[in-house]
């Protein structure tokens, strides 16, 4: 065959390719090399019709030769790289396609195949920095904004991720994969809104689509929106019943609804499907300490560390975690997790530890606010560190380490333990310089406290609209002190105008609002680190709880076995802050002038 019919039958060839009649492009690509066995192109093109119609091995074969007659060429190199890939052969895949793009930088075939191997290989960093030069070169090309996306999305890059699947469903408006990739990244993201929007659009296109039935029931629970939320995740399952996620997402907009026992059993569903499904055995856990069935709830609890986003902060130190027996003279290092309420409530466990035989000294590790409270608190025994390093590497030597909420396992004392006595103590200086800096006058003093940690999940429903508190401002014989140390929490013009005193500058770290606490007849707050600190420290707290609270506050009563010294004032309905505060303001009257009939004349 002389050589220009040889390139005649190469272009047929191509064009058949080009039209998908991938059968006779490869009966004219063998007759090519029937003729000439060392023909690159005519192998390359054999070898990428054998890679489109699946036969991967021949493909990596054919392509192999092609590389080894023309070594610079870098479609050859991608090709190669690609038949690697779906060999499974991933990192010589990730050579051939470096080498791809070394020959052709704005090689776009060749850095998307490469990004997505090193995806595969999770190798995120480079994937990413692969997909966005070849998104660069391609913006509107879906797959590699669907790759680039889905990297991000493992990266918790959820803006990003939300930019990408953005830009990917305005290409695609017709999909519903697209509207749902969004919503799952703006799901990560919190941006609960435009997640249902996003979803209810891919439902409109695909009405049984279970994933985007699920995302919305999770979009509408952040939103504030239970029933919806059940409404939709119940949807899902009745597309998919064996769903350990849609059962266990389920069981958490119930616990959401205060239906404990429904959830608890939800959970058992979830886990015969997985047994080992980390989300649904941590549900589990916080349906049972609701239950107050708290040995098998804390057993549970230990599977936080396996769920998002607790996983993101686990402690990774070079000895073992403590588990209840202990060596003579062992030191033992407690560290503090999740939010300062918690440390401030589990502290006594630490206390507790301390008293154990064998426990010879403990490290305590908080945040930094806690430090010096803590210290001037705590006796013999136990040294109080601020948290500065991940692995500890900054404190003394230590035997074990335990997170403070898996001591109640490790120590064996399952249900609430009430302290005999407080177990923080304001400091007396600063108690001191409180005095003086509030001054004599008013013979009632109370702290308010109105909103907590804007970025808890349970934020809406657990702080309440400054202005509700006016009422309660015009009671007459009582000072008000206001304080809000969260970042952007400012304390409201009408509340100073209506007589707040706010003191918020002069709160540095949690010993100064010990110390403010002590000088205060009584302290009223929403469910943040400020009851706990007046619980801990034994001062008159009234709580003011959502109408669905927190497993550790139970779910009826005024009282507390965490602090003596609190009282619960509970929503008497979902979103009723009205009449607990109502209920709050008569109290505080008839505690003002209890404590003015008992002040010498």
């Amino acid at each position: 065959m002389a050589a220009l019919t040889i390139e005649q039958a190469l272009q047929a060839a191509i064009a058949q390719h080009q039209a998908g009649h991938l059968a006779a492009a490869e009966a004219i690509y063998r007759q090519i090399l029937a003729v000439q066995p060392n023909h690159a192109d005519a192998l390359h093109l054999l070898g990428a019709a054998a890679l489109m119609s699946g036969r991967h091995e021949e493909a990596r074969d054919l392509i192999e030769r092609a590389v080894a007659l023309s070594p610079d060429n870098p479609a050859y190199e991608s090709n190669f790289g690609e038949a690697c890939r779906r060999l499974g052969r991933l990192d010589e895949a990730v050579d051939h396609l470096r080498r791809a793009v070394a020959l052709q930088p704005d090689f776009a075939d060749a850095l998307n195949n490469l990004g997505s191997t090193l995806a595969l290989l999770e190798r995120w960093d480079e994937a990413i920095a692969c997909l966005q030069r070849c998104a660069a070169l391609r913006p509107d090309h879906v797959g590699t904004l669907n790759n680039l996306g889905l990297a991000f999305m493992r990266q918790d890059r959820t803006q990003e991720a939300a930019v990408t699947y953005r830009q990917l469903a305005t290409l695609m408006p017709n999909s519903a994969e697209a509207h749902n990739n969004l919503a799952e990244a703006l799901l990560k993201g919190r941006c609960w809104d435009e997640a249902i929007l996003c979803c209810q659009r891919a439902l409109v296109l695909a009405p049984d689509y279970v994933e985007a039935h699920g995302n919305l029931g999770m979009a509408c629970l952040g939103a504030g929106q239970r029933d919806e939320a059940v409404a939709s995740l119940e949807r899902a399952l009745m597309l998919r019943s064996d769903s350990a996620s849609l059962l266990t997402g389920l069981s958490a907009a119930l616990l959401e609804r205060g239906e404990y026992e429904r959830a608890r059993q939800l959970c058992e569903r979830a886990l015969a499907v997985d047994p080992g499904f980390p989300l649904g055995h941590w549900t589990r856990s916080l349906a049972l300490l609701s239950l107050g069935r708290f040995e098998e709830g804390w057993r549970e609890y230990e599977w936080r560390w396996q769920c998002p986003p607790l996983s993101t902060f686990r402690r990774r130190f070079p000895v073992p975690q403590w588990d209840g027996p202990a060596a003579p003279g062992q030191t033992i290092l407690a560290h503090a997790e999740q939010g300062y309420g918690d440390a401030l409530q589990f502290l006594r466990y630490v206390l507790l530890l301390r008293q154990r035989p064998g426990v010879d000294r403990v490290i305590l590790e908080c945040g930094r606010p806690l430090v010096r409270l803590f210290a001037s608190s705590i006796g013999d025994g136990v040294e109080v560190f601020p948290r500065e390093t991940w692995d500890g590497s900054d404190l003394p030597p230590f035997d074990r380490h335990i997170p403070w909420m898996s001591l109640p396992l490790a120590l064996g004392l399952f249900e609430p333990q009430t302290m005999a006595e407080p177990y923080l103590r304001a400091d007396p200086e600063l108690r001191h310089a409180w005095r003086e800096r509030l001054g004599a006058g008013q013979p009632f003093r109370v702290g308010l406290v109105w909103e907590g940690n804007r970025d808890h999940q349970w934020y809406r429903y657990r702080s309440i609209a400054a202005e509700k508190f006016l009422p309660l401002l015009r009671l007459p014989g009582v000072a008000f002190y206001g304080w809000q140390t969260e970042p952007g929490n400012d304390t409201p013009r009408a509340l100073v105008e209506a007589g707040l005193i706010d003191v918020t500058a002069n709160i540095t770290d949690f010993a100064e609002t010990a110390a403010l606490m002590a000088e205060l007849d009584l302290v009223i707050s929403v469910d943040t680190a400020a009851a706990h600190l007046a619980g801990a420290l034994g001062r008159p707290v009234w709580t003011l709880l959502p109408f669905v609270a927190d497993w550790r506050w139970g779910s009826e009563g005024e009282a507390t076995p965490w602090y003596p010294g609190m009282r619960l004032f509970r929503q008497p309905a979902e979103g009723d802050w009205d009449a607990a505060l109502d209920r709050v303001a008569r109290s505080c009257r008839t505690a003002a002038v209890s404590k003015l009939n008992r002040e010498p004349a």
